[in-house]
């Protein structure tokens, strides 16, 4: 089905959106106000700010920086999905630790996990009441959070804070130094487990000639088109980011090289299927994508390496004329 943006350039801004990221990252919602959160005078407080909300805050891991609110109900931590708040960290428990709240406060306590819980690094043997500047950390793996007690606009500030650091300003995808954290963690996690992970980099073909040609509004215009077709064609656990200019890369958990290279394919399909007509006259929207995978059974391979690789076959693709996808040669 061809996918159809009609835009008036004039309208750039207000015609064309990502796609709405709340559906695959619950972050974003909360981080689309940013900018004018943050600029924001500060109203005078006559009382103290009320400190009734309970967060966690990710210290270290895969995501430094990051805000989790604990419900009123309680929250469950672990590597399993249905979790309250996912740590896809190989050293955590599918159902690690949770977090209850009673009648004097939250307490913690280990759901009998492999490698057990810590709070201020004593082990948690019974539920334990969690004090406001409190460190936990799941097991022998890096994830350490502190508990905090807030108010509102303290948290609100805090999670704005992160987003700045993780996300690209135009498409609110990940930008590229979050996008290699993230590789990082997939790496390791898919090689405790004995599963291939695949990277993506999808280059717009002459995406320079459409700012020259077209301007910077049609430009962004488009960047936001591609980012909005990338994160409809991925699952919530697959990375998705914009690296510079006009390429993006896609980090596919658990994926073999055969699966992501039909991917790879859906991600050209959809990208030439996109029209600017009748506004933006002239401008036909290709894609070359590049695609590396590694496996258990391959040798170590960094993170910045398979990258690489990834790139260098977009680059190819391009050469041979765009609008495809081109398998990057085995890590040797």
């Amino acid at each position: 089905m061809t996918l159809v943006a009609r835009i008036d350039v004039s309208e750039q801004a207000a015609a064309v959106r990502p796609h709405a990221e709340a559906e695959t990252d619950p972050a974003m919602a909360e981080s689309a106000l940013l900018l004018p959160a943050l600029a924001a005078p500060v109203p005078a407080l006559r009382t103290p700010a009320l400190r009734n909300r309970a967060i966690l805050f990710e210290l270290s891991g895969l995501n430094p920086g990051a805000v989790f609110s604990v419900h009123h109900s309680g929250v469950v931590i672990g590597r399993a999905s249905a979790s309250t708040i996912v740590v896809k960290d190989g050293g955590v428990s599918w159902e690690h630790a949770a977090l209850t709240n009673r009648h004097d406060g939250f307490y913690v306590e280990d759901l009998r996990s492999l490698n057990g819980t810590f709070l201020n690094e004593a082990r948690v043997e019974r539920p334990v009441l969690l004090a406001d500047g409190d460190q936990l950390r799941l097991g022998g793996s890096n994830t350490v959070f502190k508990f905090s007690m807030m108010g509102e606009f303290e948290e609100s500030v805090l999670r704005n804070l992160f987003a700045l650091t993780l996300r690209d300003s135009l498409t609110h995808l990940f930008n590229h130094r979050h996008f290699e954290e993230r590789l990082r963690g997939e790496l390791a996690l898919a090689k405790r487990q004995g599963e291939t992970s695949s990277v993506l980099v999808v280059d717009i073909d002459h995406f320079n000639t459409v700012n020259a040609r077209f301007g910077h509004n049609v430009g962004d215009a488009v960047l936001k088109l591609i980012a909005s077709t990338l994160l409809k064609l991925m699952r919530p656990e697959d990375v998705v980011a914009r690296l510079d200019g006009g390429k993006f890369a896609v980090v596919l958990h658990a994926t073999s090289a055969r699966n992501a290279l039909i991917l790879g394919e859906r991600v050209c399909h959809r990208v030439s299927a996109i029209s600017l007509e009748p506004s933006v006259r002239g401008l036909a929207l290709t894609a070359s994508v590049g695609l590396a995978s590694v496996g258990d059974t391959e040798h170590a391979e960094s993170a910045e390496a398979l990258l690489l690789r990834a790139q260098q076959a977009s680059r190819e693709a391009n050469a041979c004329g765009g609008n495809r996808t081109r398998v990057a040669a085995p890590n040797q």
